[in-house]
């Protein structure tokens, strides 16, 4: 749920009742997906899923997800060092944070 909030700068399940029915609701595998692609960059949505798997063995270790992240940052910033823009996860990054400024959220 951090990263959804991180991602969409929304927190997960605001328009629900935040009662036992939910609480049920996610121990069945209820997940909130993004409801609009560019929210976040395809690597980090694909993370989110990972993360939100109903098996828990099949979950990403902290230590996975540590270095996924740090490979995002790299990606990131070395192509912003290299003035290369033609790298997919740059351009992602790029979109989902224009997309962020323009979209007003309220909580």
């Amino acid at each position: 749920m951090i990263m959804y909030f991180v991602a969409t700068e929304r927190q997960a399940f605001i328009d629900c009742t935040h009662d036992h029915n939910l609480a049920l609701d996610i121990c069945n595998g209820v997940r909130r997906g993004m409801s609009e692609p560019q929210q976040a960059t395809k690597c980090y949505i694909e993370l989110i899923k990972k993360c939100w798997d109903t098996d828990p063995n099949n979950r990403p270790s902290i230590i996975k997800i540590d270095e996924l992240i740090i490979s995002f940052y790299n990606s990131y910033y070395d192509n912003l060092i290299m003035d290369d823009d033609d790298d997919d996860i740059e351009l992602q990054f790029k979109e989902a944070g224009k997309y962020r400024e323009k979209k007003s959220f309220i909580h």
